[in-house]
């Protein structure tokens, strides 16, 4: 009977003791629950605002913030936002804020957002730029500008400042006439430029020139420069075209049947073919190396100078409407006309030529 009830007493004893065990067991501790960041641009264009919803602790702890984005950019935090300054402009940020209690339980939210493109065009040229603000396009020199305000110029006049560069030009898409006459430029990036109907480029030092995108353009006017090439295939509509005193050695006028004026003197040209040019006006192609000038096609041209060429003959026969005409520094023999009445005084040619009415 009292082993039984020494054995009764023990088992109560250890019940009682398991129960109390039970009954002083810690409390699980549990990471903060989920919570949700948006990230935002600030108005200045690159800082990236973040804001986030507050983690509840469901043991009850603190809730500390860090911010994570390449490495971590702030920890211990309590306030839900942080500003992340001086992002990159075209820049995807993706980082993670993280919620931690004293516990060091935590939980992650990730954020991602891509900053906005360059407002600002870099204007390296000093010289430019000084056109830029005394035209009131920019109003600070400090190597940059607005590309709205880029945007709103339709006409850039920029002649004679040295402006040996004109990067950030492409940025001026809405142009409708460019006047960058008498500056040191190599090169030009015009292709942007869709609406450009005149451009004044000449006395630089252009060695190449690309217009094929500008096929608005009605005035082209880029002597006196290094070019050993132009295309102007796609200018249908153009009517003013100057090329002279440059290094090109060939010439296609094929597609530019609206021109009215040309002068190509002083370049490398050994043929120019004008017969496509019906309203050609006035011709300049002196100081070429030509052998030979069809203008049969031009009845419209009224003033003619193909000096200091290599031609042996010359057919003024349809040209009706010549009234100048410079010949001299040939080796033209004869020159042909309608009718000896159309010679005018204005005309001029190398004392061992004569004209002659041909058939």
């Amino acid at each position: 009977m009292n082993t039984r009830m020494i054995i009764l007493s023990l088992a109560a004893l250890l019940s009682f003791f398991f129960e109390s065990c039970k009954n002083n067991d810690p409390e699980p501790n549990l990471a903060p629950s989920a919570f949700t960041v948006t990230a935002k641009m600030a108005a200045s264009g690159t800082d990236v605002v973040l804001t986030w919803t507050k983690a509840k602790d469901p043991n009850g702890d603190p809730v500390t913030y860090a911010v994570v984005y390449k490495d971590t950019l702030a920890k211990n935090l309590t306030d839900t936002t942080y500003t992340i300054k001086n992002v990159a402009y075209s820049t995807t940020v993706a980082g993670t804020v993280v919620a931690s209690d004293n516990q060091k339980a935590s939980t992650p939210a990730s954020f991602s957002i891509t900053s906005g493109v360059n407002p600002y065009v870099t204007i390296p040229d000093v010289n430019f730029e000084k056109a830029l603000v005394a035209a009131k396009i920019d109003d600070v020199q400090d190597g940059k500008l607005l590309i709205a305000s880029a945007q709103k110029v339709t006409r850039l006049e920029v002649a004679s400042k040295q402006i040996a560069s004109l990067q950030g030009v492409e940025t001026f898409t809405n142009l409708q006439y460019l006047d960058i006459r008498s500056n040191v430029l190599t090169t030009i990036d015009i292709s942007k430029a869709t609406s450009l109907s005149a451009l004044l480029g000449n006395d630089n030092r252009l060695t190449s020139l690309d217009v094929t995108k500008n096929v608005a353009l009605k005035y082209l006017d880029c002597s006196s420069n290094m070019l050993i090439a132009l295309d102007v295939s796609k200018n249908t509509t153009l009517n003013n075209l100057t090329c002279s005193v440059n290094k090109i050695i060939s010439l296609d006028v094929s597609q530019n049947t609206a021109l009215t004026d040309l002068d190509c003197q002083s370049n490398s040209l050994t043929t120019l073919d004008i017969s496509k040019n019906a309203k050609l006006g006035t011709l300049f192609c002196g100081t070429n190396k030509l052998t030979a000038l069809d203008v049969s096609k031009n009845t419209a041209l009224t003033y003619l100078d193909c000096s200091v060429n290599q031609l042996t003959a010359l057919d003024l026969k349809t040209n009706a409407l010549l009234q100048g005409m410079v010949s001299t520094r040939n080796s033209i023999q004869t020159i042909c006309v309608a009718d000896m009445s159309r010679i005018s005084s204005a005309w001029r040619k190398d004392a061992t030529a004569t004209y002659q009415v041909c058939k």
